[in-house]
């Protein structure tokens, strides 16, 4: 059915739905959640932007658009999309190797990243490609998230121990400031000290306080009344009052192709960590995020604040917390956030550059440390040995070769991970429960009654081309195990799909089988297996598959064919 261009720009621009709609009060809910979160918004753009290597100002100018656009474009009451931890080491990271002729050469090439990744998220839509990132796993994505969130505390802790320098991998970083522990600065490291104890003891006593924001004025007070720079404590330096200007996006110097490698890792991480943020919220909140949507308001929000040399920008979980833990009931409360950092920048951004470096430090390990879950990984290993070990690997990927290969190392395993499920689907042998006609897994329940010369089987999975050697040679093993077998079905209920080199297995069983002087026959087979077998032509060999053919419908079909 053709929409009208009314329902057309609803559909892709949300606002033009939610907002005309608007429950006058949720007002109060949405200032008082925008104004919090704003707050909490500036340290964290601060401290990203240092992280990905761009001075600190830039941060709130990205912020500042990017809350405005996804207001605008996206789905989720709660979102708040703004410089985050992933993006800003990947950029810091991935352009690291790269030669630029001087600061604003650099600052260019980060701009033109966010553009970047904000174009792959839009042709991601528009080729509804959004399924690629399902095949990451959620293991593998803690993995990443351990080994990013002690990366980029490795990275902070040249800010809080007063050392300059330092690049490179987890085991460069820790290298380089054992060997310049000397030069470390004791004033510095008293002022970070603090600044840990102030947040460590606030969040016992003060909950409701938004530490982070708080500690960053009374630190850049302090510089201001005592000596800190005489002291050898560094500041921000200077940040200018004033909105950022237009700017056209440009390569920095670099070739496409250079930045392009980091763009597709933005890409992922950017859609995989926003999706599965705004997913849990939404589940909190009662409500649907459309998830198709959601690559046209992150692409918008990375390519608008890119034409104002911005950094790439994504969902932030401990921003996106304090939006719903403070009331916020639609994206509104994003767009008072907005409002927050206009007037910081507009009279107070000059106020900033005071602010001493090891706090910019002290609010971003503080931020990382709740990320690195040990109890999740616990559970993971407690569940199962193999995903713990993907996941052990994404992190160390991360750690000691990098935070890109650390991403395609996660995908791949998780790839790896899912064709070693597939080649080894399960193959059940089933009795019928005693005093019934069903039946289930003999493993589970031994007392299930088993037929003489009879084997019932069920494939536990898909029959695809990477497993039907596999499944061939299980089956043939249960037939020479069990002696003598007259009669093999196959349950195919759990089978949702064949391909063409399964059936041409199924054929190839079901004469091996023959020559043995065995039959078999499928049972409950799915409507997509049923369709499979009839186009393979091997209607003659296993008969009309009905829906409802169960597995004792078979066997009784069976041994009334042998008595007459």
């Amino acid at each position: 059915m053709k929409r009208t261009a009314k329902e057309w720009a609803k559909a892709n621009v949300p606002i033009l739905d939610w907002l005309p709609k608007y429950e006058r009060s949720h007002l109060k809910l949405d200032i008082v959640a925008g104004l919090t979160a704003g707050m909490v918004v500036i340290p964290a753009a601060l401290g990203w932007a240092s992280v990905a290597g761009v001075p600190a100002v830039y941060g709130l100018y990205a912020a500042m658009v990017s809350l405005i656009v996804y207001f605008i474009f996206g789905t989720s009451r709660h979102l708040i999309v703004v410089p985050s931890s992933g993006p800003a080491a990947l950029v810091g990271a991935g352009l690291a190797g790269l030669i630029f002729a001087d600061q604003n050469e650099y600052i260019a090439a980060v701009a033109m990243l966010a553009f970047l990744a904000g174009l792959l998220l839009l042709i991601a839509r528009l080729i509804k490609l959004g399924f690629i990132v399902n095949f990451i796993s959620q293991t593998v994505l803690l993995g990443f998230q351990v080994g990013l969130a002690i990366f980029i505390i490795t990275t902070q802790l040249g800010r809080i121990l007063g050392i300059s320098g330092g690049s490179g991998n987890f085991a460069d970083l820790i290298s380089y400031y054992i060997q310049h522990i000397t030069e470390a600065s004791l004033a510095t490291m008293a002022l970070a000290a603090v600044g840990f104890a102030f947040l460590y003891l606030g969040k016992r006593y003060f909950k409701k306080l938004p530490l982070k924001f708080v500690l960053i004025i009374l630190a850049t007070i302090a510089a201001i009344l005592l000596p800190f720079v005489e002291n050898g404590i560094a500041v921000v330096g200077e940040i200018p009052d004033g909105l950022p200007s237009l700017v056209l996006p440009s390569l920095g110097g670099q070739s496409l192709e250079s930045l392009m490698y980091i763009a597709v890792g933005l890409f992922l991480i950017i859609y995989i960590e926003g999706i599965s943020i705004s997913k849990s919220f939404a589940r909190k909140g009662g409500y649907e995020v459309d998830t198709n949507q959601e690559f046209v308001a992150y692409g918008a929000a990375n390519i608008v604040p890119s034409f104002f040399q911005g950094m790439p920008l994504n969902g932030s979980v401990s921003n996106t917390a304090i939006n719903y833990e403070s009331g916020g009931k639609t994206q509104l409360s994003g767009g008072f956030a907005a409002i927050v950092i206009i007037l910081v920048l507009l009279f107070f951004a000059s106020f900033f550059s005071n602010l001493p470096s090891a706090i910019i430090g002290v609010v971003i390990i503080a931020s990382m440390v709740s990320l690195i879950d040990i109890k999740a990984l616990r559970a993971v290993l407690a569940f199962d040995k193999l995903e713990f070990i993907f996941a052990v690997a994404a992190m160390l990927g991360v750690l000691f070769i990098g935070i890109l290969q650390g991403i395609f190392i996660g995908v791949a395993l998780t790839l790896i991970a899912l064709l070693y499920r597939f080649s080894k689907p399960g193959i059940k042998q089933l009795g019928r429960i005693p005093g019934s006609t069903e039946y289930t897994d003999l493993d589970r329940r031994p007392d299930n009654e088993t037929i003489p010369g009879i084997l019932v089987l069920r494939i536990d999975g898909p029959l695809i081309f990477p497993n039907v050697v596999r499944v061939r040679q299980d089956i043939l093993g249960y037939v020479r195990k069990s002696g003598k077998a007259e009669l093999v079905v196959l349950s195919m209920r759990s089978a949702p799909y064949m391909d063409l080199q399964a059936t041409d297995m199924l054929s190839t069983l079901h004469d091996e089988l023959r020559g043995l002087g065995t039959s078999l026959k499928l049972a409950e087979a799915t409507g997509d297996c049923r369709d499979s077998i009839k186009k393979a032509g091997l209607d003659s060999k296993f008969g009309e598959l009905n829906p409802g053919m169960s597995v004792q419908m078979v066997i009784d079909d069976w041994l009334k064919g042998r008595k007459e």
